[in-house]
């Protein structure tokens, strides 16, 4: 019984490798949804994340962009590996938050996410302060931005890297 086991473990691990050497953008968004709750999958989601987050530029303009889940979203910005400058990265998110009224109560979940203190201050002035977007969730959204100011606002040397403040 217990070579059995070994050997599903075994099988499971192939399946995996083969899974991961054949991604594309077709597969990941699927792969991203069935994966994430499952631990001995997490090697499979985190290489979805990894593959797509690089490419996240092409992803925010493609029309399937939409249709990804809360949980994908969060996953894929939480990434250091995303390839797309952090106005672009706001921009991206409107649109997702845009495509379907049921999706503004969201709007609060990406505050954390997105890393105002990179976005340039006259963007944040003339296009996130008045965003409707965000309009359910305004005072998170000014305690982010009032952080962002004052990091800009710091000689470079005094400013502490975080997951808020990394490139």
């Amino acid at each position: 019984m217990l070579s059995n086991v070994s050997q599903i473990h075994a099988l499971v691990k192939c399946c995996q490798e083969v899974i991961i050497a054949s991604l594309d953008f077709t597969i990941c968004h699927e792969l991203l949804q069935r994966c994430r709750c499952e631990p001995e999958h997490k090697v499979v989601h985190q290489s979805c994340i990894n593959f797509i987050a690089p490419s996240y530029s092409e992803l925010a303009r493609h029309s399937s962009f939409v249709n990804l889940d809360v949980e994908c979203m969060h996953d894929l910005l939480g990434s250091d590996l995303i390839d797309m400058d952090e106005a672009g990265v706001f921009l991206s998110v409107v649109r997702w938050l845009e495509h379907s009224g049921d999706r503004a109560a969201e709007c609060g979940s990406f505050l954390g996410l997105l890393r105002w203190c990179h976005m340039p201050a006259d963007f944040i002035k003339k296009t996130v302060r008045s965003h409707s977007a965000f309009a359910g969730a305004v005072n998170e959204l000014s305690q982010q931005l009032l952080c962002a100011y004052e990091y800009q606002l710091l000689p470079a040397s005094d400013r502490e890297e975080g997951p808020q403040t990394k490139k």
